[in-house]
């Protein structure tokens, strides 16, 4: 199934919770996060699961404990804070080293500097870089994932996970359009260690 969303248009009343959760300025585009998804990809699952982040409707353990779903509003992963959206995917202790130690890999690997911001993270970039917009969306799905089945994160499980990803896009894609989104980042699946 292609998503299409031309018109995507997201909550004032979310649009106005993020701003000020994320510190975002007056004129922050939003139409761009949103087109910019669009392209990312065509996997539903990965773009319902941005969409659910965008628009604040993602369960996590502070909405479900109040929704009385779950018995508690503790991080499933530190379980030091409640668990909100920009807890889980940046604020947590153990997912902030995550988004370190990809910092220090993609360095690593491709010699290019990136530095994840809660807005980032949250939200993708502004920048029309499929590649990394498609890592930050597959980091926080992992992370998700993680924290649902109350496991330790680990990120030889993140580089796997991406990796993973890549390999079977890499058989799905035609190779222009492979290229296309992942020909900037292709060095740090090689030698993958």
């Amino acid at each position: 199934m292609i998503v299409s969303c031309p018109k995507y248009i997201i909550s004032h009343c979310a649009k106005k919770k993020w701003s000020k959760d994320l510190s975002l300025p007056d004129d922050y585009n939003w139409r761009e996060i949103f087109k910019h998804l669009t392209l990312y990809t065509k996997d539903t699952s990965l773009f319902w699961f941005q969409y659910r982040i965008a628009h604040r409707i993602l369960g996590v353990n502070k909405y479900l404990y109040f929704s009385k779903i779950t018995d508690s509003q503790t991080c499933a992963l530190c379980k030091l804070e409640p668990e909100t959206l920009l807890h889980l995917f940046f604020e947590c202790t153990k997912v902030k080293q995550i988004w370190l130690d990809l910092e220090h890999w993609i360095e690593e690997k491709s010699g290019k500097v990136v530095i994840f911001s809660p807005s980032t993270v949250i939200l993708g970039t502004l920048e029309k870089d499929i590649g990394l917009n498609i890592i930050i969306l597959l980091v926080k799905k992992y992370i998700y994932q993680t924290s649902r089945k109350r496991r330790n994160i680990l990120f030889n499980d993140v580089r796997t996970y991406i990796s993973n990803y890549y390999n079977v896009e890499k058989k799905l894609y035609q190779h222009i359009s492979f290229e296309k989104r992942w020909s900037i980042w292709e060095s740090i699946f090689n030698n993958n260690s």
